[in-house]
């Protein structure tokens, strides 16, 4: 499992915005779906699960 946390919404002078900003949530699919597929060629079973926790200042929210 992991977590991405992309955005606007980080606080001025947060340091962890640079490095949330390395990679957007499809890049960390694809990076933990690959690490996946290395362990199968070791017999060992893993699921991806990316949770995405991004925050935007604009974020609308759902009607129920």
């Amino acid at each position: 499992m992991a977590v991405h946390f992309g955005g606007n919404a980080w606080l001025d002078g947060d340091r962890r915005r640079t490095k949330s900003a390395r990679h957007t949530l499809e890049q960390l699919r694809e990076h933990c779906h690959h690490h996946v597929a290395t362990l199968a060629t070791h017999g060992i079973t893993a699921h991806v699960c990316v949770l995405d926790a991004s925050l935007d200042e604009e974020a609308q929210t759902a009607s129920a």
